[in-house]
């Protein structure tokens, strides 16, 4: 599979140079490349700027950064599997509970 890097590079572009083009904050590519950005942390509208850049679909920007294999037939949608992250609900909850006791 093709990396970011690679794709960068054959369009003739310095990571600094996709940054400028894209709008992006400096070092944003080379950080991304290097895996210090975790991709889940790259906007839609970020992401969607680059693959334009790139000439690639933002399926394949996902699956090159995440370094996910493509298995599904070309013209199929993406298929993505796994649990969803739970953010706040539950969790507040606990901590309120768990506090509530230590306090009564």
């Amino acid at each position: 599979m093709r990396t970011l890097q690679e794709l960068r590079k054959a369009k003739g572009l310095t990571a600094f140079q996709l940054d400028e083009a894209a709008g992006i904050g400096k070092g944003f590519t080379t950080r991304l490349e290097c895996g210090i950005v975790n991709p889940q942390n790259v906007t839609i509208g970020n992401a969607h700027k680059i693959s334009v850049i790139l000439g690639i679909s933002l399926d394949e920007f996902y699956m090159i950064v995440t370094n996910i294999e493509p298995n599904h037939k070309k013209g199929s949608p993406l298929m993505i599997t796994g649990q969803p992250r739970q953010i706040g609900g539950d969790s507040w909850k606990y901590r309120r509970k768990k506090n509530d006791q230590e306090t009564g």
